[in-house]
Order: C-alpha cells, then structure tokens, then sequence
C-alpha cells in the first residue's frame, strides 16, 4: 500500500514563484501619499526567464491609442491592449496625462506590461502591502543576500521545468517532494532559478522517487 496521492492544485504555482520582490529593485515614491514602485525591467528580465524573450510566448498586442480632450491638444493619451502570455491572454487599458516631449506613449507600454504581470502575481507582495512593514523589507533583504549566484550561466527553461513537472506525476510524488530535492541541491525551494548544471541531478533523483510504503493494518491483515 503507498501513501495516497493528493490532487496537486497549479493554480497558484506561477503566483508563488514571482509574488515575493527583492527591496533592491525597488524605491519609494513620495507623490500621492508615498508608494513603493517596482523596476519595471526587472520584471521582464523575470518574466524573460520564465518565457523567453519579450515578444515571442509573451507580448503586449493589438494596442488601441486613443485621446481625451482636442485631438490636437489631448489631456490625456489612453491604451487600450491584449497581453499575452503562455497560460492565455486578457484585455489591459492605462491612462495618463499627456505631456509634449515627454514620452507619453512609452510610458504607457510600460505600464500596461507592469500591470499585466502584476495580474499574474509578480512582485504581489508590494501591491498587497507587505512592503509597508519593515520587518518584512529586512526579511526580503535577507533571503535575496542569499540566493545562489547563476553561475552555470543559466537557470532552467520551461522545456526543462515540465520535464520535472511531468517525471512528479508519473512518480506519484507531491509538489512538496519535488521541492525538496531541489531544496537539498540548489538551497532553493522553486523550479524558477534551477542552475542548467543540476537539472541532470535532480532529475536523475525524481526519476527514481518511490513513495514510502504504508505499514499493514492488523485489521487487514485478519481478513
């Protein structure tokens, strides 16, 4: 008898891997009442390593300019746009005053690309507020310090990722087994920032994953 497998729930296994932010790569804002702002290109650098390059699995598209006010002096310049990503697409809009000489429309890419991801969870601890404790900022501070350095000039792409996701399934093993063995090779619990030079060990360990056997009931076994 083997431990009985319970259903895996995926739908927040994105979420987890991108919500939590370096404080590094990020600043206050005093404008508005004060707010944290996120490098918006470290975002695409991080949705780069999950998806690859920005405009192939992922992309902003179908982009509608629109105006408010004169078409020949606007207030403001509107967005409206689908984003793109592996899992699907959905509808994004921005807006903002527009300003001669001022970039307005290229900020206004930006922004709909940081919305969208923030959408799909990256960098959500920000949004939800974490970052208006301190002692969660030294925390964030602490883990990043840490982090293995990519030193094999690479992490794991996603061909690779559903290699290790798909041999989990076939072994019968749970998410938190898998983590596990990553945990015990790389000193990190997700499949995001797998240097390419241990996916061979890793993989190598869940290929041969066997779940423990139970111990027989007494009651069965006078059956």
């Amino acid at each position: 008898m083997t431990a009985k497998k319970e259903k895996a729930n995926d739908n927040m296994e994105l979420w987890n891997q991108v919500c939590e932010t370096d404080p590094a790569t990020t600043k206050q804002v005093n404008q508005r009442g004060g707010f944290r702002a996120i490098c918006a290109q470290v975002q695409i650098k991080r949705a780069t390593e999950l998806w690859g390059a920005y405009g192939g699995n992922w992309r902003v598209q179908d982009l509608q300019w629109g105006c408010i006010g004169e078409p020949d002096k606007p207030a403001e310049i509107t967005l409206d746009a689908v984003f793109v990503y592996p899992d699907g697409s959905f509808q994004i809009s921005s807006d903002a005053v527009y300003k001669p000489g001022n970039d307005t429309r290229k900020k206004l890419l930006t922004d709909i690309t940081t919305k969208s991801l923030s959408k799909l969870g990256f960098n959500s601890d920000v949004f939800e507020g974490k970052f208006d404790d301190d002692k969660y900022i030294q925390e964030q501070k602490a883990k990043h310090a840490h982090k293995p350095k990519d030193a094999a000039g690479g992490y794991i792409d996603e061909k690779q990722r559903k290699q290790l996701f798909d041999k989990m399934q076939e072994r019968e093993m749970m998410p938190e087994q898998l983590k596990a063995i990553i945990l015990k090779h790389c000193g990190i619990d997700n499949s995001v920032e797998i240097p390419k030079d241990k996916f061979s060990v890793i993989f190598t360990e869940a290929s041969k994953f066997e779940q423990e056997k139970l111990p027989i009931d007494s009651t069965e076994q006078g059956q």
